[in-house]
C-alpha cells in the first residue's frame, strides 16, 4: 500500500500522466479479469439517506451488504463503520463517504460513474482490485490515503 495526504479535487480529465496511465491500466485490467468476479445480492443505499453503513435500514432491500454483493451508491451520506471490503462490485455515482476505510479486494471491482461529484471526508481507499472512472464526475475531499 502507498500513503498519500492531499487536499483538493481530482477529475478524470486530470493532466497528471501517472494518474492517466494508472486509470487506463485499471480499465484494461477490469476488461481482462471481469469474467472471474464473485457475485452476491444487489444492495442500494437509500436515496438521500444519512447514516451508518452498518445500519440494515439504510439499504434496499434491507440488510447490510456482504463482501460479495453488488453495491450501488447514488446519493446520500455514508459513515464507514468498520472497514467494509468489496469482493463483488461497487457502483458509485454520487454522494459522500465519511470516516473509516473502504477496500476493493483483489477479486472486487468498482466503477465511479456519471457526472455527479463523489465526496470523501477523512477516508482511506484501498484498491487491491479494479476501478474504472467513467463520466465527468469529480472526487472531492481530503484524502488520507490510498492503496
Amino acid at each position: 500500500m502507498h500513503g498519500l495526504t492531499s487536499y483538493g479535487t481530482l477529475s478524470p480529465q486530470s493532466s497528471l500522466h501517472s494518474l492517466t496511465r494508472t486509470r487506463y491500466s485499471l480499465i484494461l485490467g477490469l476488461a481482462l479479469s471481469g469474467l472471474g468476479a464473485v457475485s452476491g445480492a444487489e444492495k442500494t443505499w437509500n436515496a438521500n439517506a444519512v447514516g451508518d453503513w452498518s445500519n440494515p435500514d439504510n439499504w434496499s432491500p434491507p440488510g447490510v451488504p456482504t463482501a460479495t454483493d453488488t453495491i450501488r451508491i447514488n446519493d446520500g451520506e455514508l459513515m464507514l463503520s468498520g472497514a467494509p471490503v468489496i469482493k463483488g462490485h461497487l457502483a458509485w455515482s454520487g454522494g459522500k463517504l465519511q470516516g473509516g476505510e473502504l477496500t476493493i479486494a483483489p477479486e472486487g471491482t468498482a466503477e465511479l460513474l456519471g457526472e455527479a461529484d463523489k465526496v470523501l471526508v477523512q477516508c482511506t481507499l484501498n484498491n487491491d482490485g479494479h476501478v474504472t472512472w467513467l463520466g465527468g464526475g469529480r472526487i472531492i475531499g481530503q484524502f488520507t490515503g490510498y492503496g
